[in-house]
Parts: structure tokens; C-alpha cells; sequence
């Protein structure tokens, strides 16, 4: 909420979703397209909104029909010129019938 007050001011705070669900509706009969584009489209939002300096690694796989398993690496950006920006690595999975 912080960095919402003095990033934006007064506005209203946006709305923040994943965008592989959406995704995935439109894709849902070519697997391997619909993984393609997601990737693109997750790290495109990650670049573009400056939430990740570096993507190291961002794999994709189907699990079932309505889950996408998430392997990502990857390193924010410096906070201070001092520190070190905070490295991140997550595993899990995203449910597709939201």
C-alpha cells in the first residue's frame, strides 16, 4: 500500500491478475500454442510492469486439463545502488478453470 501511495498518488489500485488463465480459454485446443503464448505473455507483464530485472528461467508444462505447472528464477531490480537486488525462484502450479 505504500508503494501504491507514493507510486501512484490517489488512483485507485489496479487490478492485478494472472494472465494464463485468460489465456488458456483461448488456446484450450492447442496445447502447445496456448504454452508458447503464455510464457510470452507472463514474461512481456513481468518486463514491462519492471517486477523482474533479469528472467532466468520460466518453464510451462501441462499437469491436467485444468492446471499449467510454474518453474520460474528470476532477479528483481536493485532497490539502492548499495544492495543487492533479491533473487526469486518458485515452483507450483496455476489452476485454468478460474
Amino acid at each position: 500500500m505504500i508503494e501504491h501511495t507514493v507510486r501512484a498518488g490517489n488512483k485507485m489500485i489496479e487490478q492485478i491478475y494472472c494472465p494464463i488463465p485468460v489465456i488458456y480459454q483461448e488456446f484450450k485446443n492447442d496445447t502447445d500454442r496456448f504454452l508458447v503464448t503464455a510464457r510470452l505473455m507472463c514474461v512481456l507483464f513481468l518486463k514491462i510492469n519492471r517486477v523482474f530485472q533479469h528472467i532466468f528461467t520460466l518453464e510451462l508444462q501441462m499437469i491436467d486439463s485444468d492446471k499449467v505447472g510454474v518453474n520460474f528464477d528470476g532477479q528483481r531490480h536493485k532497490p539502492y545502488v548499495n544492495q543487492e537486488p533479491t533473487s526469486i525462484q518458485l515452483s507450483g502450479s496455476c489452476d485454468l478453470s478460474r
